[in-house]
């Protein structure tokens, strides 16, 4: 299967949370539901590297971005905080082993991990540096987190038959 231009999907969903539970809740309700992928991963793979990222936004990451990309996301750190993040970025191949999941991960294995992660999140008030944002206090984490999320669960679509429509549009 070739790989997807992820940056060039159609048919994404509009997402947005405006806190941690948010998107936790809808990881568990969209585990429960009939779903289509748009990009690369799995479902499962897509909970698995948001808690794989929320655990290194506390234990640190392999590295820095070089120091011209660091500088010009830097002028742009607002943004990165508060509006929808840019899909198709490939982290280098040092982030890799830190930040992408693993093929095999089952759902339970990807929806335990960031019920973890987030409870993590929310209970350590440390934070290692963003290798390309830098220090960021833990409410800007917490927004990229979300961000970030935002980017990677738009990719997920439920499939709703006839009759789920129906009885959505009747109530």
């Amino acid at each position: 299967m070739s790989e997807i231009k992820t940056n060039r999907v159609t048919g994404r969903r509009a997402v947005h949370y405006d806190t941690l539970d948010e998107l936790l809740a809808e990881a568990e309700r969209l585990a429960s539901e009939e779903i289509e992928m748009l990009g690369n991963w799995t479902y499962p793979q897509i909970l698995k590297h948001l808690a794989l990222s929320m655990n290194n936004s506390i234990d640190g990451f392999p590295g820095k971005a070089p120091l011209p990309i660091r500088l010009v996301v830097r002028l742009l750190r607002e943004s990165f905080l508060s509006k929808s993040l840019p899909a198709g970025f490939k982290f280098p191949n040092r982030f890799r082993p830190q930040l992408e999941p693993p093929e095999e991960t089952t759902l339970e294995e990807g929806l335990e991990d960031l019920r973890q992660a987030i409870a993590r999140v929310q209970s350590d008030s440390q934070r290692a540096p963003h290798p390309v944002l830098g220090q960021l206090s833990r409410e800007d984490y917490d927004r990229l987190h979300l961000r970030h999320a935002e980017m990677h669960m738009s990719f997920v679509r439920p499939v709703r038959s006839p009759e789920t429509v129906a009885e959505s549009v009747s109530k």
